[in-house]
C-alpha cells in the first residue's frame, strides 16, 4: 500500500489491508510524504507508552485515525472505550460491544471525547464508541453542504457505501463482540444512519438509534421559496422508496421532539413509518419511538437559546437504558407522547421491564408498602444508605450550583429502592403535594405537573 501524504500533525492508524495495521512514524514536512510502518507490538511506539490490556491495541481516543479502502476512499474516525464507574481498567475483559456514532453538522469526531464523562455515568457495561469525520464540503451523503444542501443536494450512494464498510471492518477488527454492533446519530447524522440502513451494512446490528432525524428533501415544502423548494418533494419520496428496502435491525429508536423547528415532526413521522412498514415484514419489532417535549429537552427553549427546540442529545443518547437496548437488551420502556401509546399505556397499566434488565417502574402507594414494612428512621440525619440531592439551580451569576436534599421520608424510600433494585429503575414519589419520577439509571427527576427534568446525585459522603 502507497504511503499517505500527511494531513496534519497527529499520529494515525492506518488499516491498509483487513490482516495489517500501519503505524504513523513520522511527519510529512514539506511536502515529504508521511512514512508508514507495521505496527507489531508496543515497541512500536518508541517504548514509551504502555498499553491498557483491557483496551484494544487500536482504541484511542486522542488519536485520529484513518480507514482506508482502495476501491471505496478514507474515513477518519476517533474510537474511545467508554468504562461504567468502579470498572476496573486492569483487568483484560472482552470482546466489547461496539456503538458508532455518526453527528450532526455542528460536530465532527472528536465531539465523542467531550461526552465520554456522560456515557460513563450511564453505561450498563463497557463499549467502544467510535465516531467518524463527515465527507468535507458534505452533508453526510448528500454532495452540498450548504444551509440548504439537504434539500438542493443528490444522494451519493459510493459515500454510503464506504461508511457502511468502515462499521462493517470495525465490527470485525479485535476485542469486538460482532453480535452486539449498534449505529446512532443526532439530526444530519441520523439522515446519515438511516441511508446506511437502507444501503445495507453487511452484517446484522443488534440496535439503532436516531435522533432528530431529518431526510433528503422534505415533504413539506410550503414554507420554502418555490427555487429552493422546487424538487424536494421528489428527492425525499425517494428516499422513502431506499427506506422501504432497509436491512432491519434488532431494536429502532427514534427519538424527535414534538416542536423540533430544524427536523419537522411530520418528515419524521414518514421517515418513522417506512421504516416500521419494512421492520414488520422482516420479522423485527416495530420502531420504539419517544417524543420529546420541550420541557424533556437538555436546554429548555426560549428566545435566547435553542430558538430552534433541537438540542436534545442527551434526553436522547445518555440513558442507561437506551444502551441496554443498543447492544440488544430489552427496550426502554415507552413515554405517553409517543407515536401510537401502547395498550398498556391506553389502559393505564404500568408496563415494567423483565427482573433482568435491572429497572422497575414503581408507583408511590408500593413504595410505601415497602417502607412500612420495614422499621423507619426517624429525624433527620437517620438515614444511613445513600442520600440523594437534586439540582436546585444556580447560587447566583457565575457561582457553583445548589443542590438539596431530599426530605428525610423521602430519601429513606429513594435509599431503599435503591439498594434493592441494583442502583437501577424509576421510582414515583411525593414531595409536598407534587409527585415526581426518580429516575436512576440517567439520575434524574421529573415533575408531573410540568414534565421538567433536573439532575440528581448520590450525596459525597456516601
Amino acid at each position: 500500500a502507497q504511503a499517505r501524504v500527511a494531513r496534519g500533525l497527529e499520529s494515525r492508524w492506518r488499516p491498509a489491508d483487513p490482516s495489517s495495521l500501519f503505524f504513523s512514524t513520522s511527519m510529512g514536512q514539506h511536502g515529504r510524504k508521511r512514512t508508514w510502518k507495521p505496527k507489531e507490538s508496543s515497541d512500536d511506539l518508541g517504548g514509551t507508552c504502555r498499553l491498557d490490556t483491557s483496551v484494544p491495541t487500536w482504541v484511542s481516543g486522542d488519536v485520529l485515525q484513518v480507514w482506508t479502502s482502495l476501491a471505496l476512499g478514507d474515513v477518519e474516525f476517533r474510537a474511545v472505550l467508554i468504562k461504567p464507574p468502579g470498572w476496573d481498567t486492569h483487568r483484560q475483559v472482552g470482546p466489547y460491544p461496539l456503538a458508532a456514532y455518526f453527528p450532526g453538522l455542528g460536530e465532527n469526531a472528536g465531539a465523542i471525547l467531550d461526552r465520554i464523562d456522560e456515557f460513563e455515568r450511564v453505561a450498563p457495561e463497557p463499549f467502544v464508541l467510535a465516531s467518524p469525520m463527515r465527507p468535507k464540503q458534505g452533508w453526510w451523503f448528500i454532495d452540498n453542504g450548504s444551509a440548504w444542501g439537504w434539500m438542493k443536494g443528490n444522494f451519493r450512494e459510493e459515500l454510503a457505501q464506504r461508511y457502511c464498510a468502515w462499521v462493517a471492518e470495525l465490527a470485525g477488527r479485535e476485542g469486538i463482540d460482532r453480535k452486539r454492533v449498534g449505529i446512532f446519530g443526532y439530526s444530519a447524522g441520523a439522515y446519515a444512519v438511516v441511508e446506511m440502513l437502507a444501503m445495507g451494512f453487511g452484517l446484522p446490528l443488534s440496535g439503532i438509534g436516531l435522533g432528530g432525524v431529518h431526510g433528503h428533501g422534505q415533504w413539506d415544502c410550503s414554507e420554502f421559496p418555490g427555487d429552493q423548494a422546487r424538487g424536494a418533494q421528489d428527492k425525499f419520496a425517494r428516499f422513502l422508496e431506499r427506506l422501504s428496502r432497509h436491512q432491519g435491525a434488532g431494536f429502532i429508536e427514534a427519538i424527535h421532539g414534538r416542536t423540533d423547528k430544524e427536523s419537522k415532526w411530520e418528515d419524521a413521522s414518514k421517515i418513522i413509518e417506512a421504516l416500521e412498514k419494512r421492520q414488520l415484514e422482516l420479522g423485527f419489532p416495530k420502531v420504539h419511538v419517544r417524543r420529546l417535549e420541550p420541557e424533556q429537552q437538555d436546554l429548555l427553549p426560549s428566545s435566547k437559546r435553542n430558538r430552534s427546540h433541537h438540542s436534545y442529545f442527551g434526553a436522547a443518547f445518555v440513558r442507561r437504558d437506551f444502551l441496554v437496548a443498543l447492544f440488544g437488551g430489552p427496550p426502554p420502556l415507552p413515554l405517553e407522547s409517543s407515536l401510537e401509546p401502547p395498550d398498556s399505556l391506553q389502559h393505564s397499566v404500568e408496563p415494567q421491564l423483565p427482573v433482568s434488565a435491572g429497572a422497575v417502574l414503581r408507583t408511590r402507594d408500593q413504595v410505601q408498602a415497602l417502607a412500612h414494612s420495614h422499621e423507619k428512621p426517624q429525624g433527620a440525619n437517620a438515614c444511613t444508605g445513600p442520600q440523594f440531592e437534586w439540582d436546585s439551580g444556580p447560587a447566583a451569576y457565575g457561582k457553583k450550583r445548589k443542590w438539596k436534599l431530599y426530605p428525610p421520608e423521602v430519601q429513606a424510600q429513594l435509599a431503599q429502592e435503591y439498594l434493592a433494585h441494583h442502583h437501577a429503575g424509576k421510582v414515583v414519589i411525593s414531595v409536598d403535594g407534587w409527585e415526581y419520577t426518580i429516575d436512576f439509571d440517567c439520575m434524574c427527576q421529573r415533575a408531573h405537573h410540568t414534565a421538567y427534568e433536573r439532575r440528581i446525585r448520590l450525596r459525597e459522603e456516601w
